[in-house]
């Protein structure tokens, strides 16, 4: 039987409840994997000896390899195993606690195949918390029409949701500080390669709270990762020019609300000095916004009145710095401006207008439509 030319790696730490799902949902599928990589870093339960035994009888027109390494992140681990995809040109990330329609890979492989140009493919993804039963389902459709921009003001963490062009991730590099972010400034810097396309039809399920007690859920909400989240989305504004894509005011607006979120992710675990430096961070981007506000609350309950007032004149001063920059928060908007006259004044060849011609403004093809 025909398998898809792609490899799907699949970092595991201690999820020894959900692994096993992950990978069944990985065997079933209607179009299998040509290649299935487990690749384990510093499991201290179970669950490697049960992903060993699994893989030993799974189907044998998969390639299935388990690899153990170093307790050294997520990140890594991916990485490891990118450089063991083979020949595959297709790849995806799947998380240990997520699970895939039967049909994912078919539909993904078909438009990678027929679209060359294309980065990668995603379809919807559906939450479900396994304390609440809470479940909720996302459309991605609005990720074909603009890659950066839906990535940047939603959420970057698709990778469960995914087929990569495996040529496309190794142009940009593997970044090993990523491990925090769950790879949300790899996201976002593929978003700029090429078309990102997008796939109706049956969505992935992404499992909250699935891990047992002493496992990490390895989702990425704690206080620790909001602030990597944030710092990865200010870096990657300040590295690349997306002005065609986000409207500056947009830009500073989802980047306050970045700073803020993390610094009440902080302040509700007991580490106040440093949600204030959030704080402030979401003041440097939108002036007299509720984060100043914060700031001056939790001095206030934390120091009395003189760490009150020493708050507020910390407030009015990171109304005129930059997170990155000495020259003052108005150097940003100016380069926004800058950038924006620069990308109206650039006319696009005609080479450049018949590729774009090529691919319609969202591509569902009409047999997956019908699934």
């Amino acid at each position: 039987m025909h398998t898809a030319d792609a490899a799907i790696i699949i970092p595991a730490h201690n999820h020894r409840a959900a692994v096993l799902d992950t990978l069944v949902s990985v065997v079933e599928q209607t179009l299998p994997p040509k290649r299935l990589i487990v690749v384990d870093y510093g499991s201290t339960d179970q669950a490697a000896r049960s992903v060993q035994q699994w893989l030993a009888e799974t189907d044998p027109r998969i390639e299935a390899h388990f690899l153990p390494q170093p307790a050294r992140g997520a990140s890594l681990a991916r990485n490891y195993g990118m450089g063991q995809r083979g020949d595959c040109r297709f790849v995806a990330f799947l998380d240990p606690d997520d699970l895939w329609p039967p049909d994912f890979l078919q539909r993904a492989t078909y438009y990678l195949e027929t679209y060359p140009k294309a980065v990668a493919v995603s379809c919807d993804r559906l939450t479900v918390n396994a304390a609440s039963s809470a479940r909720r389902r996302e459309v991605l459709a609005g990720i074909a029409d603009n890659p950066p921009r839906w990535l940047f003001t939603r959420d970057a963490r698709v990778g469960s949701c995914t087929l990569f062009r495996a040529e496309a991730i190794l142009s940009l590099g593997q970044d090993e500080n990523l491990a925090a972010a769950d790879g949300a400034g790899l996201m976002l810097r593929l978003s700029l390669s090429g078309p990102w396309l997008y796939t109706a039809g049956k969505p992935a399920i992404f499992r909250a709270k699935t891990a047992q007690a002493g496992e990490g859920s390895g989702l990425g909400q704690g206080p620790a990762d909001c602030v990597a989240w944030a710092q990865v989305c200010e870096d990657f504004i300040h590295s690349h020019n997306v002005s065609r894509f986000i409207a500056p005011r947009e830009v500073r607006l989802h980047l306050a609300r970045r700073w803020y979120r993390a610094g009440r992710q902080l302040a509700a675990s007991g580490r106040f000095d440093e949600a204030l430096r959030c704080y402030r961070r979401s003041c440097y981007w939108r002036s007299w916004s509720r984060a100043q506000l914060q700031i001056v609350f939790r001095c206030f309950t934390a120091g009395g009145i003189g760490r009150c007032l020493r708050a507020i004149s910390l407030a009015a001063r990171s109304v005129l710095a930059s997170p990155v920059s000495r020259q003052g928060r108005a150097e940003s908007i100016q380069t926004w401006r800058l950038g924006q006259v620069e990308d109206q004044d650039r006319v696009a060849s005609p080479a450049d207008r018949a590729e774009a011609a090529k691919l319609p403004e969202r591509v569902v093809p009409q047999h997956v439509q019908a699934l």
